[in-house]
């Protein structure tokens, strides 16, 4: 499975550096080509790998190719008047909210756009606009890299009740999603952290909260990753461990975790942990053994095949980083000779471990967070080991609320404990964040941060090969 995940990526970055009119001129006979590569491979049997690894590649240059060619929309040069709907909660950064919104026409495919309003300081309008809120108004669109952007006045918008016939059965559903989301944040009140640990609703961060996260090195705390998702699993396979049928119990699971994975708007990272959760506990159903390299290796074939757009967004590169490194490193760091003689006990086997996971996914991550951001953390190793806890019980206890919050009795007290370990994790985070030398100005170049994953894969391999084996 790795091999034919190295495969479709070298198609999509093929089927991207030579995208063009030639290209889409050439997409049937690139089909043919893939039907004919698949039709011989099947004839040769096991003597056609070859032909397997090319229709691979040219299966990623189609697929890119097709999603280029949707996101190709012919912009006007002039500003234009258009009507939209708001799809993600606007945030104030300055003297501007930002927000994602879908321009809607009768007879035209929905355009996503990200939005920046100039606010309004003396009527506050914009403060009536929220996920699923409709407006009209006009200014002027343009691409930037692969996406749509515009700047709209404030005098240039106005609220407006918009039709949403031309959105799929899939986007008007998540849109309802996304609505019911926001009114589960609300429950939370403003608890800035656990609105957007266990709901992905960063609307109410502050400037200085997100800062200090990044600089202690645990901003990923505040993104839906694999970290939320996997406290959500244990936690349901935990309640449902006496049940018998594994495979009824397994299914369930999934429902519920697809469906939260909808509900917190299907963002990569999330989505992510969720097919790797998925392919899991497929292997859990048929009793096969579970090899994390290939599961790793299928989730992102997935999400490729799905949206090959996903292999530019830094969130997505570094959360497969992540996770990758933990798969290779994690067990190296746990066969060193002074941490494997720690793990005969039981508490220093759980020391190690959170060391493991910690030290593994920072170290995995590091070259890519210098190359985009130009700043790495230097206490990250250490906040992570007390933070982590944190953000376990703050999950565990926000998921509890939010199925008791028609409790009258239980809830106050929840909400209570909510604010203390809330409360708690951020005096930690900005402790940290304000001890001298926080963070580190670094910037690697892409060839550098190449060169660097490079020297990590050798030194995988050399340890891998010299380190006493686990007995």
């Amino acid at each position: 499975m790795v091999l034919v995940g190295c495969m479709l990526v070298t198609g999509i970055l093929l089927g991207d550096i030579l995208y063009s009119d030639t290209l889409l001129s050439l997409l049937p006979w690139l089909m043919t080509l893939l039907l004919v590569c698949f039709l011989i491979a099947l004839r040769l049997g096991r003597h056609s790998n070859i032909l397997l690894l090319v229709a691979l590649i040219v299966f990623g240059m189609l697929r890119i190719s097709v999603s280029r060619h949707n996101l190709d929309v012919s912009l006007p040069s002039t500003e234009c008047e258009y009507e939209a709907v708001i799809v993600s909660e606007p945030t104030v950064h300055g003297k501007a909210v930002w927000m994602d919104m879908l321009i809607v026409s009768p007879d035209a495919h929905p355009l996503a756009v990200k939005a920046s309003l100039l606010r309004d300081t003396i009527t506050h309008r914009y403060r009536q606009l929220h996920v699923g809120s409709g407006i009209r108004a006009h200014s002027l669109l343009e691409k930037e890299n692969r996406s749509v952007r515009t700047f709209i006045y404030y005098k240039s918008w106005q609220a407006a009740t918009v039709s949403l016939q031309s959105l799929s059965y899939f986007q008007r559903t998540r849109l309802r999603l996304l609505v019911l989301r926001q009114r589960l944040a609300d429950v939370f009140g403003s608890q800035q952290v656990v609105r957007a640990m266990v709901l992905g609703d960063k609307s109410q961060l502050t400037r200085e909260l997100r800062s200090d996260y990044s600089v202690s090195g645990v901003s990923h705390l505040l993104a839906l990753s694999g970290l939320h998702l996997s406290i959500i699993y244990v936690f349901l396979s935990l309640l449902a461990f006496r049940l018998r049928r594994r495979a009824l119990v397994q299914i369930a699971i999934l429902v519920i975790v697809w469906g939260y994975v909808l509900l917190v708007g299907m963002m990569p990272s999330i989505v992510r942990a969720a097919s790797m959760l998925s392919i899991y506990s497929v292997t859990v159903i048929l009793s096969r053994d579970r090899l994390p390299v290939n599961t790793w290796a299928s989730a992102g074939v997935l999400m490729l095949i799905a949206n090959p757009q996903c292999l530019w967004d830094i969130g997505f590169l570094m959360s497969f980083l992540a996770v990758l490194s933990i798969i290779l490193l994690f067990p190296l760091i746990t066969r060193l000779p002074l941490l494997s003689r720690l793990c005969e006990w039981r508490i220093g086997r759980w020391g190690v471990d959170m060391l493991g996971v910690t030290l593994a996914a920072q170290i995995g991550t590091m070259p890519i967070i210098a190359h985009v951001f130009g700043r790495v953390s230097v206490y990250g190793l250490f906040v992570n080991f007390a933070a982590v806890p944190l953000a376990t019980l703050l999950v565990v206890l926000a998921v509890a609320g939010l199925c008791l919050a028609w409790s009258g009795l239980l809830f106050p007290f929840l909400h209570s404990a909510l604010s203390f370990v809330s409360h708690l994790l951020n005096s930690l985070v900005a402790l940290s964040a304000s001890l001298p030398g926080a963070s580190l100005q670094i910037h690697f170049s892409l060839a550098q941060t190449i060169c660097l994953y490079i020297l990590l894969g050798v030194v995988v391999f050399f340890f891998s090969r010299f380190l006493p084996q686990e007995s």
